[in-house]
């Protein structure tokens, strides 16, 4: 961390976001993700099955939940639980074989997608209505994206401006202004409130699209206002 500080901070070289030296930290966790599966058959389920099951549990939670300071999905967690006590009370001999079955089970119970349909027919009919119904220079919104793709991609292929997303914000590494800049905005439409339309308004945004959400009547005339089906 104090190279990245001198490096980027200090003597400004634009390289250092592409090297990421506090990145380097990430083999740590990947060490961590092979430790559990390696450390719970030695632990001997025969003797120790409570210790063997919780360092079993670690191992099929790390998939199923690669985030663990975001929010749990109990189906998930509860899969991981069953995974790791049948694997537990399997024994050293069986044990290979329970967790054959969960690379099998993780993708088909758990909903794990390792590579999800990005370009969705919702994204599709977006692109259509930007590209062939707006002017250049209309002023995109996806306040209930979250921190979805769509919203990069959209910009990128109907080459219209998006007014924030998520994924944009990886580029605050850069500079400090547009750091500043995209958390303002990031937090303007993080939270989606048909009252805040005005404030929209206000900020260039000349289209807001939505998900899965009531039409809103606002300051935003209807013809800038454009519901996707759900």
């Amino acid at each position: 961390m104090p190279l990245s500080w001198l490096l980027l901070e200090q003597f400004h070289w634009d390289l250092v976001p592409q090297v990421q030296p506090c990145g380097r930290f990430s083999f740590s966790p990947s060490a961590c993700s092979f430790s559990p599966p390696l450390l719970a058959p030695s632990r001997s389920p025969a003797r120790r099955p409570t210790e063997a099951f919780i360092w079993f549990a670690f191992a099929y939670l790390l998939p199923l939940q690669p985030l663990l300071t975001g929010p749990f999905v109990w189906s998930r967690v509860n899969l991981a639980i069953a995974l790791a006590a049948v694997t537990a009370l399997a024994g050293i001999r069986w044990a290979p074989v329970v967790a054959l079955a969960a690379f099998f089970l993780i993708p088909a119970l758990g909903g794990v997608v390792n590579y999800p349909q990005l370009h969705t027919a919702d994204l599709a009919r977006a692109l259509r209505l930007g590209a062939r119904t707006t002017g250049r220079d209309a002023v995109f919104v996806f306040p209930g994206a979250n921190r979805s793709l769509a919203p990069g991609i959209f910009r990128s292929e109907a080459l219209r401006a998006v007014y924030a997303d998520w994924k944009g914000g990886g580029q605050v590494n850069y500079l400090k202004d547009l750091g500043e800049q995209w958390w303002f905005r990031w937090r303007q439409i993080r939270d989606f409130k048909p009252a805040d339309l005005p404030q929209y308004t206000a900020s260039g945004i000349s289209y807001v699209v939505l998900q899965g959400a009531p039409r809103p009547r606002a300051a935003i005339p209807e013809r800038h206002v454009r519901r996707l089906p759900d």
